[in-house]
Parts: structure tokens; sequence; C-alpha cells
């Protein structure tokens, strides 16, 4: 079995892999390593994210990029983390983003 080395996996270890370490399949390849075993990314209050689609609506609720698995909740509120902000300006300039009329941010039409 590979180790655990950022969240990508090839296509033909994906569901073995994620199996292998009592992952759920759902997550796909968005899990955290913590040294070489993958682990669930968690919300703000602890409760791990155990499917894409959750990871979806948690991300999208709390106005972060999709597919965001790492954030600061050191305010109890997901930030993207300090580390993060020069690559997500360039993101930003690359792909603006507006505010629709609910206030949650879309890409720009």
């Amino acid at each position: 079995m590979s180790k655990c080395t950022g969240s990508t996996l090839s296509a033909g270890t994906g569901s073995s892999y994620l199996s292998y370490h009592g992952l759920p399949l759902k997550i796909g390849g968005n899990f955290i390593c913590d040294g070489d075993t993958p682990k669930l990314p968690k919300d703000c209050q602890g409760r791990e994210i155990r499917s894409e689609a959750e990871l979806n609506a948690y991300t999208t609720k709390h106005q972060l990029p999709q597919g965001t698995i790492v954030y600061d909740c050191s305010t109890g509120t997901p930030k993207i983390p300090a580390e993060f902000m020069p690559m997500m300006k360039r993101l930003e300039a690359e792909k603006p983003t507006c505010k629709d009329s609910r206030g949650r941010k879309r890409p720009c039409v």
C-alpha cells in the first residue's frame, strides 16, 4: 500500500486505498494526511466530514473555495489559513467571484 502523501490518489489505487484505511469511498480524494495515515477532514465543531457532498455543502455554506479541506477554526468560523492567502488571491484574479442576491460568492457572469 502506498504512503499517504497529500490528498491525490492514482485511479488504480483509489478505492482500495480508502478501504484499506477504513475511510468511506464517498470521500474521494478529500482526506488529510496525518503522518502516513489518511484522516477525514473535520468541521470547526470537530465532526468528521464523510462525503464529497457533505464537504461541498460545508464549503458553500461558509463561502470557502470548493474542496477546501484545511481551514483555520480559531474563531469558530472556518477561514482560509494565512499561508494559503497568496494562492487564493491568484485564483481569485484568474477566476473572479461575485456575490449573488443572497450574499453568497458565485462565479461572475
